[in-house]
């Protein structure tokens, strides 16, 4: 049996990574129902491999999420066009959030990204859920 020596792994270069990142939460705290955006899982806990993918959760007002639709059916209405890596979005209005025990660790373990209606802890939504 012969051995291929021609696969190549790719590590997703950090800086460009980030900087993709950055214009994606920023295209998604100018929507009027985005009350937050939170880095979860490896990324934020800086575990992240190269088969990571990047989690993020996005907490929206309560008016924009209908009662009827699921945290899961909201999904592709937050998807980028492009992204340089897999992406995991969870979409919840903040009235689920502060029901659910999932989404509460995921705000006790991710990183809020910064915005000018964020200007401390306890104007950010993960800390009124509590």
């Amino acid at each position: 049996m012969r051995s291929l020596s021609s696969v190549k792994v790719f590590w997703p270069d950090k800086d460009a990574l980030e900087g993709h990142l950055k214009r994606y939460v920023a295209s998604l705290l100018v929507r009027e129902e985005v009350v937050d955006v939170y880095l979860c899982g490896s990324w934020a806990k800086g575990t992240h491999t190269v088969a990571s993918d990047v989690d993020l959760l996005i907490l929206i007002n309560d008016r924009a999420g209908s009662a009827t639709q699921k945290p899961r059916d909201r999904m592709p209405t937050y998807l980028p066009d492009s992204f340089p890596t897999s992406l995991d979005l969870f979409v919840y209005t903040v009235s689920e959030a502060r029901q659910s025990p999932f989404v509460r660790q995921m705000l006790q373990t991710g990183t809020p990204f910064p915005h000018s209606a964020a200007e401390g802890a306890d104007s950010r939504p993960g800390g009124k859920l509590s």
